[in-house]
């Protein structure tokens, strides 16, 4: 039995779906991040961004909280986050539950949450589920990606 995605009245084999998605993916991200940036000599920094701005009514405001988040990641790629309003304690917590989610439970309790049990992707995504660089995604027999060692819990609110 072949299992199929119906995409835009069209049936395609479900691993053809992924990879056309993928390639697309791919095709959108290089448009966008491979473009050469006037601000690409700077020094790497992971820059600290207050989204308290983000908040508020005005327009203005949270287009710069918006243009400083954009900047940061088509830059290094990574950005801090202040301003939020989440309680000290609440963050430790949420570390405290993550350590020990990855270091207690066992891979049939992990499972049990993986992210393909999920309609919106949230869950498990244990390491080599998922590849970051389009090179690794070439599936062929002959084709040896090094295994992914990238494991995530992925959520949402």
């Amino acid at each position: 039995m072949a299992l199929t995605m119906n995409t835009n009245s069209h049936s395609l084999p479900v691993s053809e779906a992924f990879s056309e998605a993928r390639q697309a993916a791919q095709a959108y991200l290089d448009s966008r991040l491979t473009a050469p940036k006037a601000s690409s000599k700077r020094a790497f920094n992971v820059p600290v961004i207050d989204i308290s701005p983000s908040f508020s009514s005005s327009l203005a405001d949270r287009q710069l909280v918006a243009a400083q988040i954009r900047d940061a990641c088509t830059n290094s790629g990574f950005f801090h986050i202040v301003g939020h309003g989440v309680a000290p304690e609440k963050r430790e917590a949420v570390l405290a539950q993550a350590v020990r989610f990855f270091k207690t439970l066992s891979s049939e309790q992990k499972e049990l949450l993986h992210v393909r049990n999920s309609r919106y992707m949230r869950g498990w995504e244990p390491a080599d589920y998922t590849y970051v660089n389009p090179a690794d995604w070439d599936t062929s027999d002959d084709h040896a990606a090094p295994l992914e060692t990238k494991e995530a819990f992925n959520w949402g609110y």
